[in-house]
């Protein structure tokens, strides 16, 4: 029973992806489309002022600790740990770039088991960093990292597609 409600739902997603496929080639904005996204141009301008701040906020980070230099020069990181959490990273950057713009389906219905895979590999990737980085900063290397990946988070708001 269960494998056959699974299939369904894989079936509609889809048809769903399809069915956008082939209605993404027009244009024209329909009465759906805007109850669908109501956000007013202040809100968008306000998203993209908090995005700038966390941004800014990460740069200046970045500048004032001079992140580059010390992964590349310090020996204080430990670097089994480092390695081990870019893994951790590479692997989820594969899969979001694979479903998203590769595969094009919904991962809830696709691939249900794919989302706590990469919730556990992103946990595994933040202690993992957090502990190559501990030498260096201390208590302040959850702030130090919470803050650099906000601000990379957040980049994504200035990729236009």
């Amino acid at each position: 029973m269960s494998s056959s409600l699974d299939n369904t739902r894989r079936r509609s997603a889809l048809n769903i992806v399809e069915r956008q496929k082939h209605t993404s080639g027009s244009s024209a904005v329909t009465a759906a489309d805007t109850r669908l996204n109501p956000r007013t141009r202040t809100e968008i301008i306000g998203n993209k002022i908090h995005a700038l701040i966390w941004i800014a906020a990460a740069a200046g980070i970045c500048y004032y600790l001079d992140i580059l230099n010390l992964i590349l020069e310090n020996e204080a990181i430990s670097r089994p740990h480092l390695y081990l959490a870019a893994i951790c990273l590479g692997v989820n950057s594969v899969l979001t770039f694979y479903l998203c713009w590769i595969a094009c389906v919904p991962w809830d219905v696709y691939c249900p088991k794919v989302i706590p895979t990469m919730t556990g590999v992103g946990l595994l990737c933040a202690f993992l960093m957090i502990r190559a980085f501990w030498p260096v900063w201390g208590f302040l290397t959850p702030i130090i990292l919470g803050i650099v990946t906000m601000g990379g988070l957040f980049s994504f708001h200035f990729i236009p597609f």
